[in-house]
């Protein structure tokens, strides 16, 4: 009964919602896509909805599919993550080089303890992680930002 609390309370987190900034093509704009693109990380994996991270990668982005790929594969089997304290620190907006249309972000997030749990009463523990970076390529649409690629720094 104790998993089926965790799991509603997991399928009941909010949310982030995207700052108007993000919605600018500007530069500023495109890091605060970023920011919002990252803080949806938590969310995908604690509810299984991937709505918005889907709207925000660009087919063909091994990053976003990855993760796509891997909540899927965590909810279709039962399982979920419990949510966990996520934050974006620090963030570092590159200037857009000339004949590209896209340009990269460099996104600081701080993660709390968390916990996977498999759908079939397993559960992993991953700890704590003060600061982890991930670099975003993002390109404007016409409409949005879309994440092109995204890798571990």
């Amino acid at each position: 009964m104790e998993e089926w609390g965790l799991k509603q309370e997991a399928l009941a987190t909010a949310a982030p919602v995207m700052p108007e900034l993000a919605t600018y093509n500007t530069p500023e704009g495109r890091g605060a896509a970023a920011e919002y693109f990252i803080s949806l990380y938590p969310y995908v994996y604690s509810t299984g909805d991937l709505t918005e991270w889907k709207a925000m990668s660009e087919e063909g982005c091994e990053f976003c599919q990855s993760v796509i790929d891997n909540v899927t594969a965590l909810h279709d089997s039962g399982g979920w993550m419990d949510p966990w304290e996520f934050s974006v620190t620090d963030s570092t907006i590159y200037v857009q080089n000339e004949g590209y249309d896209y340009a990269a972000v460099d996104v600081t997030i701080s993660q709390g303890e968390a916990s996977k749990h498999d759908g079939k009463g397993g559960k992993t523990a991953y700890d704590a992680s003060p600061e982890d970076k991930i670099k975003l390529a993002l390109r404007w649409n016409g409409n949005r930002w879309i994440v092109r690629e995204g890798q571990h720094l």
